[in-house]
This record gives C-alpha cells, structure tokens and sequence, in this order.
C-alpha cells in the first residue's frame, strides 16, 4: 500500500516536471550575433553548444547576475601566459591525467549526484533529506550551467587549441566558446551543496576531480 502510494506521488510529479519541461526554454532560446576576429571563438561547423543559454532560471534575478569577469585579453602578456600553461600541460600529460579527464567527460551533474547518493549512504541521511540534497545540489548546478554559458556567450572567447593548435586534447572538444569552463561553473555548484550539506573537513578529499 506504501509502495503504491509512493508510485503514484512520483507519477504526479514527473508529469509535473514534464509540464516545466515543455516551457524551459533550454536550447531553443536565439544566440546573440557572433563577433568574428582575432580572440573570438570559430563553430567548428557541428551543432553549436548552448548549455542552458536562455533557460528559465529558478533562483537567479537575471542570467547575468553571476557573470564572470571578462578573460584576459587576448594577445596579452597575461593571455599569452595562460595559453603556455596550457600548452605545457598538453606536452606533459600523464596517462593518469588523461584518465581522470576521461571519467569527466560526462556533464558533472550525474558524476555528483552519484557522489551525493554515496555520501548520503554513508552517512544515513533519510529520504526526505536525500531529496532536499538533490533538489539543491541539481537546481544549483542548472542556475550556474545557464550563467556559465550566458557568460560563455557574452565574451565568445576563443579556445586554446584555436589559439594554438600544437595543443593536444585528451578528450574531444565540445563546440562551444572557452570561457569560464562549463564543467567548473557545474562541480562548483555541486561542491558549495555537498560541502554545506556534509560539512566535516574529512568530507573535503571526495570533492577531488580524481
């Protein structure tokens, strides 16, 4: 009786998401026009990349509210410090590194929401708690993916491989612009909800990207 109880409150809430779904505008809201030039990121020719650009937002006042800052310019001592970096990274790889870039290719949300489920078990946090968990960890994580590429879209900013392409990926590259990092904006969320939720200082080593 339980059971069948359950089953019905995850149906009327599915069917409820299902409704928001259908009006979240995610992926369908218009880029704005593309600048061209040096510095500016180039589509690769693929489906471009949105994220949630556009996306109805749930907490945020404006998808411009957490903005990045804009990236150092390009051609600069400073950019051009960054993009060595990167190249040197590339040239020294380890197998090591390219495997954890491997298990993070995947969008973070689910890597974290397994990381959640783990964490949750492990410290018998109860059902209701449970899903408190993962309505903040996911919302959080959709509001700052739809910063991200709002800020993405702002400053169209050109990828290092574009910049230099000597520079060798381990994974492929999505086709949208550099900057900030879209799986950083993400893990970033994730982290402020766990580390809130299960607070110990012990707790901080599973947030490692390895």
């Amino acid at each position: 009786e339980a059971f069948d109880a359950g089953d019905a409150i995850g149906r009327e809430v599915a069917a409820a998401v299902l409704v928001e779904a259908a009006s979240d505008n995610v992926g369908v809201a218009p880029l704005p026009p593309q600048p061209v030039g040096p510095g500016y990121w180039v589509s690769s020719g693929a489906a471009v990349n949105k994220g949630n650009y556009g996306a109805r937002l749930f907490f945020l006042s404006s998808p411009d509210e957490i903005n990045s800052p804009p990236p150092p310019a390009f051609g600069t001592a400073e950019y051009l410090a960054a993009l060595a970096e990167v190249k040197a990274l590339s040239v020294t790889r380890t197998p090591e590194q390219a495997a954890i870039t491997t298990k993070w290719v995947p969008f973070s949300a689910p890597l974290f929401s397994d990381l959640a489920a783990d964490l949750m078990d492990r410290h018998y946090r109860g059902e209701l708690e449970a899903a408190r968990i993962f309505a903040y960890g996911n919302v959080a994580a959709f509001e700052a993916i739809t910063g991200c590429f709002h800020t993405k879209y702002t400053y169209w900013f050109i990828r290092p491989t574009q910049a230099d392409p000597s520079i060798t990926l381990a994974t492929a590259l999505p086709n949208h612009p550099s900057y900030p990092s879209a799986h950083s904006c993400q893990s970033g969320a994730w982290q402020g909800i766990l580390l809130h939720a299960f607070p110990s200082g012990r707790l901080r080593g599973w947030f490692s990207i390895s």
